[in-house]
């Protein structure tokens, strides 16, 4: 047998190497969007083209960058984004960071020219062309190319769990609450997570900074971290694991879904999903002209299940009022404080047999049939204007009772608010309670909030540049729903 030359056996590797480029892109697995982020992320950004990308963004742009669209492609070595598909969705991936400070980001484009993004990746020129080369590596997964600083990461793409599921929105957002808390307070001092920690710690807890320590469940393996500085932070990671968001500017709507850790630490929302009643005692909601808020509960169940998730999101709900007595449905609505444009006047509409104690909120509470009168400073929860330093103005308690109903008025004008009560008792319709949504999702409560209002509590997320960009410039509508394994809160703007 003859031997073969022994040019073929320098050019071998040479034949293998062309054989597997060619051979190898025809069986890459195409990742699908449920399982697009690698393993182990805690945040996952998903715009359906880069166009909205460029619209709907909410970070702000650095001053004289042309769009983000643009400034994302000179952040990961493309610079104009060469055989880029911009009608197509784009992901932006964070992953937990293996030391302080480092870019744990991931960024999935989409491709329809792979070689051209390849070749603009790889410019030997970039630096002749008054570019800057991130540490950055590149690896293609079909028709889609991940860039990142870390190799492993960027390789697992389409091997993850995280998501949110593709509901034709905009953007959709899904955090994995534990990791996104734990990179927010050891990279605080970076943009963008010193925004995230703002909206998790409480602005007046122990005035220490947030620490964090992370142990591991010796029986599951699992990493959990443990807080200290933060107990807000704490009791949301308590309860809530996964947070998702769904965007559609088009329907001026946003819908978040709270996953929680498990279900035994919320059997609330089970008992709630399963009543699907309508207390028709209950009065309904007024327009938007003649309250600046309301809010609208159906049941009992429902109500305890409201205490409890507001209690879980941050919010301090004192024990009393959570666990109190609690039967029928119950309205909450604020009209204007005369004289006092930050500040509002309550009417809080629960039945006879069992009304919600405000004890634990207000102090004692006079009984039905009278009024107490409260000094300056003393009705806190009257001031609706989010940051301002003013304190509450003096006003009443007002405490009455009619048609089965129990009825506390709260602040400057609440007589008036009392009265609106009777307005809409007098009207002969009582809503209809139906349970919403196709697949078996249980309404809690409803709630309004004029456009001043919606502008005020929400704040910036509102603005047009928002995390709920969608909602800017109108009053929002909202509802609270649960099929007993998670929360759904939508948000529903108007003009």
């Amino acid at each position: 047998m003859k031997r073969l030359p022994a040019f073929v056996w320098i050019l071998l590797p040479v034949l293998v190497g062309l054989v597997y480029a060619v051979v190898a892109p025809l069986f890459e697995r195409e990742p699908a969007h449920a399982s697009m982020a690698p393993p182990g992320a805690v945040l996952v950004e998903r715009f359906k083209d880069l166009d909205t990308f460029d619209r709907d963004y909410y970070f702000a742009l650095g001053k004289g960058a042309p769009t983000h669209s643009a400034v994302l492609g000179v952040e990961n070595n493309v610079a104009r984004l060469p055989g880029v598909d911009r009608g197509r969705p784009l992901y932006l991936i964070k992953m937990p960071p293996s030391s302080v400070g480092t870019d744990a980001t991931v960024t999935v484009f989409p491709v329809a020219d792979r070689d051209a993004f390849e070749q603009a990746f790889l410019d030997p020129e970039m630096l002749e062309k008054g570019l800057i080369r991130r540490a950055k590596h590149l690896q293609g997964h079909g028709s889609w190319a991940a860039v990142g600083a870390r190799r492993g990461a960027i390789r697992q793409v389409g091997e993850g769990t995280l998501s949110a599921a593709e509901r034709g929105e905009d953007f959709s957002i899904a955090a994995f609450l534990p990791g996104l808390a734990v990179t927010a307070v050891q990279n605080r001092q970076n943009a963008p997570w010193r925004s995230v920690l703002a909206a998790l710690v409480d602005e007046d807890a122990s005035g220490d900074d947030p620490a964090v320590e992370v142990r591991r469940n010796q029986a599951t393996g699992e990493l959990i971290p443990v807080f200290t500085g933060a107990p807000r932070l704490a009791r949301i990671l308590e309860t809530w694991r996964i947070a998702r968001l769904w965007s559609w500017r088009g329907e001026k709507r946003v819908e978040v879904e709270l996953v929680p850790t498990s279900a035994d630490v919320v059997p609330w929302l089970s008992a709630a999903a399963a009543d699907t009643t309508n207390d028709t005692r209950i009065p309904a909601p007024p327009t938007l002209r003649e309250a600046r808020m309301w809010l609208r509960v159906p049941n009992a169940k429902a109500r305890v299940a409201l205490l409890a998730l507001v209690h879980t999101l941050g919010v301090e709900v004192p024990a009393d009022l959570r666990e109190g007595m609690h039967a029928g449905g119950l309205l909450v609505l604020a009209t204007r404080a005369a004289g006092h444009p930050y500040a509002a006047s309550y009417a809080v509409v629960s039945p006879r047999e069992a009304p919600l104690d405000l004890s634990p909120l207000l102090g004692t509470v006079p009984e039905p049939g009278a009024r107490a009168e409260r000094a300056t400073g003393t009705l806190p929860l009257t001031v609706i204007d989010v940051g301002s330093d003013r304190p509450s103005p003096e006003g009443v308690i007002a405490h009455e009772v009619f048609e089965g109903l129990d009825v506390v008025g709260v602040g400057v004008s609440a007589p008036t608010a009392v009265t609106r009560v009777r307005e809409l008792l007098a009207r002969s319709t009582t809503p209809a309670w139906e349970r919403l949504g196709q697949d078996d999702w249980t309404t809690i409560a409803r709630f309004a909030l004029d456009a001043g209002r919606a502008a005020k509590l929400l704040g910036s997320t509102v603005e047009e540049r928002g995390l709920f960009g969608a909602l800017h410039g109108g009053f929002v509508r909202g509802e609270i729903r649960t099929d007993g394994k998670a929360v759904r809160i939508t948000l529903q703007g108007g003009s």
